[in-house]
């Protein structure tokens, strides 16, 4: 039975190398295609890269915007004749504002919107993650990617993402990766009802938490099904399905733990969730989510869970947007332990939008998840606690400086049993505390383009010695939008 389930998810990686390099020549010819032939498609001014966004961190995550969804219960908009107070007869009608775009470039009935990020450029003093004797290395990050649009019929659209990132390392080979996703998306959105499927993989060689030093190989994943309807007034209920697996590469292990063993694991999701607006800027929020975990090598672990919290939403046009959930969370193992007592789970993200140019933001999330080192526990979680504060402030022209700070506490539900280096083993519990400070001076061209100088600081505390580690990476940094 395990040579057959090796036997699988070894097609799975060939299946999921064959989908990468097929993303990859996507994003090249149609990049291509796109400076080649394409015209810019008739539309508003070119929109400024979003000034709330927090600076790069020390890897480059690659991805697109969503589209923003009209708010639910506004008001139609007037025609020119309503209103028209005038004796001296009838009045020239005004022009209408275009629409928004379906892309920045058009090519027949598609709109293509192309982009090219890269991550910090410099060094990065603790490459691997070492507590001793840590390796300092040059690096750098960076790709392309592309979004396509095709309008079908009204408010039916089909949508495409795809994305490369290449992670360089000047010394340290066996970090070097080429990484690509791609996703596609069918949706209906209308004014009151909105459909979408939707389906994306990518192809990741990453730290996947702060539990984990080295960074892993893996493949993710998700098929998602959502309706969205708006009841009455400012009143929206979405209700979604969805499925994300991950696949650890054989042969990715740390401290003695065989990580494709604990950390590959399927995710079955239903959720529910109801706004009811309080003005058009402010709602009140509930939500509730069941969820199955599955995993294939370890099947002890399988677990369902269920999540209800609420809260408050803003606008992003409101003075402070944003939104705060607290709530609870139930879990219930399958392996003869008994379900665990009530968790208190939060998350809450605003942004204090002070004026055009100054926009200051705090976040806190409380979350339990599993423990990627596959403690012995009746629940094999770790609880992570994340609490920080960024600003974004436009200085003079087009000068634009980013900062940010954060907390993240980290505690596993169980004992550990790890091999250190040196042959050291270690039988305990974990608790870590790691704080990360950065910024970022740059500079913006013309709206799309943004060319920086950055720089990150990192240092991690343990009750276990060999998990303090401490890095600085510091180099430049750029980014475009079309």
């Amino acid at each position: 039975m395990r040579a057959n389930v090796d036997e699988g998810s070894q097609r799975r990686g060939r299946v999921a190398g064959e989908g990468v390099a097929a993303i990859a020549a996507w994003v090249v010819i149609a990049m291509a295609s796109s400076v080649a032939w394409a015209q810019p498609a008739p539309a508003p001014s070119p929109k400024p890269i979003d000034s709330a966004a927090e600076p790069p961190a020390s890897s480059s995550e690659v991805g697109t915007s969503p589209t923003p969804e009209p708010q639910p219960g506004e008001p139609p908009a007037s025609s020119p004749e309503e209103g028209a107070a005038s004796t001296s007869g009838v009045q020239p009608e005004e022009p209408q504002a275009p629409g928004p775009r379906a892309g920045r470039y058009q090519i027949g009935p598609f709109y293509l919107t192309p982009s090219f990020k890269i991550g910090t450029i410099g060094m990065d003093t603790n490459t691997l993650y070492t507590p001793s004797g840590p390796r300092a290395d040059m690096t750098a990050s960076g790709g392309p990617g592309l979004e396509i649009v095709l309008p079908v019929w009204r408010a039916l659209r089909l949508r495409g993402n795809g994305a490369l990132t290449y992670l360089y390392f000047l010394r340290t080979a066996s970090e070097r990766r080429l990484m690509g996703s791609g996703s596609g998306r069918c949706e209906w959105d209308g004014v009151r009802t909105g459909v979408a499927l939707e389906a994306s993989m990518a192809r990741q060689r990453a730290r996947p938490s702060l539990e984990v030093d080295q960074r892993v190989l893996y493949t993710d994943t998700m098929h998602r099904v959502s309706l969205r309807r708006t009841l009455f007034g400012l009143t929206r209920l979405q209700l979604s399905g969805q499925h994300d697996r991950r696949e650890v590469d054989a042969g990715e292990e740390e401290y003695g733990v065989d990580l494709r063993r604990a950390m590959t694991h399927e995710d079955y999701r239903l959720a529910a969730d109801l706004d009811y607006g309080l003005t058009v800027k402010t709602s009140l929020a509930a939500t509730y989510e069941h969820m199955r975990d599955r995993f294939p090598y370890l099947a002890g672990r399988d677990t369902d869970r269920d999540r209800l919290m609420g809260g408050v939403r803003t606008d992003a046009t409101a003075l402070v947007s944003g939104e705060a959930m607290a709530g609870v969370q139930w879990v219930r193992p399958h392996g003869g332990s008994p379900a665990s007592r009530p968790r208190a789970v939060c998350d809450v993200d605003a942004l204090l939008n002070l004026s055009v140019k100054t926009h200051i933001g705090g976040s806190y999330r409380r979350d339990y998840s599993f423990s990627m080192l596959a403690p012995s526990a009746e629940t094999p979680s770790v609880l992570t606690e994340t609490i920080g504060a960024r600003l974004d402030k436009d200085l003079v022209g087009a000068l634009n400086f980013q900062a940010f700070a954060r907390r993240m506490r980290l505690w596993d539900d169980g004992t550990l049993s790890l091999v250190l280096p040196g042959g050291q083993t270690y039988s305990g519990t974990r608790r870590d505390t790691a704080d990360e400070v950065g910024a970022d001076l740059g500079y913006r061209f013309r709206g799309h383009l943004r060319l920086g100088v950055a720089a990150s600081y990192l240092k991690r505390r343990s009750t276990v010695s060999y998990f303090g580690i401490q890095g600085l990476l510091v180099g430049l940094s750029a980014r475009y939008n079309p």
